[in-house]
C-alpha cells in the first residue's frame, strides 16, 4: 500500500453547493483542487516512529454524469477513483447531514486491515470545504495511527 494513496480522503467532497436534498448531493461539475495533510505515527516490532506531517495536492474534474449521486454512491466514487493498489476497500457508515458528509472505509490487503473515518463540511458559498479524518492500520507486526486534514477548492471549468 502506498501511504500517499490515502489522499483519496481529499476527494471526500467536491460538493459546490451546501444544498443537499435527503442523501443526494448536488455537485457542481468542474475542476477542483484537493490538498491533504497527513500525520502518521507507527509502531513496528517495538519501535515507535513519528513521521512528519506531509501535504499532497492535486487537481481533478467532477463530470456532469457524477453531479447527482447519493451519499453512499459519492463515498463509493471516492473509493473507486483512488489508487489503493491491491488493497480492497468497502465504504461503510455513510451519513449526510447538510452541509456535512461523514463516512468510513475498511480496507484489507495480505492480512493487514486499515480503517479510515472522515468528516467533511462545505462552506456556506459552496466553493470550498474542509475535512478531518483518522486512519488506523494494523498487521504484519506493525500498527499505524494517523490524522488527515483536507481542503477542497472549486477552480472552475475543466
Amino acid at each position: 500500500m502506498k501511504i500517499n494513496a490515502i489522499s483519496l480522503i481529499g476527494l471526500a467532497c467536491a460538493m459546490s453547493s451546501p444544498a443537499i436534498a435527503g442523501d443526494t448531493f448536488s455537485i457542481t461539475p468542474g475542476k477542483w483542487k484537493s490538498e491533504v495533510t497527513m500525520q502518521m505515527n507507527m509502531v513496528a516490532h517495538g519501535m515507535t516512529m513519528n513521521q512528519p506531517a506531509r501535504t499532497t495536492s492535486h487537481e481533478y474534474c467532477m463530470t456532469p454524469e457524477q453531479a447527482n449521486m447519493s451519499a453512499k454512491d459519492f463515498a463509493k466514487q471516492i473509493n473507486d477513483s483512488s489508487d489503493m493498489g491491491d488493497m480492497q476497500c468497502d465504504v461503510v457508515d455513510v451519513d449526510a447531514d447538510p452541509p456535512r458528509l461523514s463516512y468510513a472505509l475498511t480496507c484489507t490487503q495480505d492480512g493487514m486491515e486499515m480503517t479510515m473515518e472522515n468528516e467533511f463540511t462545505m462552506s456556506a458559498d459552496g466553493k470550498s470545504g474542509t475535512g478531518d479524518g483518522t486512519i488506523t492500520f494494523e498487521g504484519s507486526g506493525m500498527k499505524m495511527n494517523g490524522t488527515t486534514k483536507t481542503v477542497q477548492t472549486f477552480l472552475g471549468d475543466c
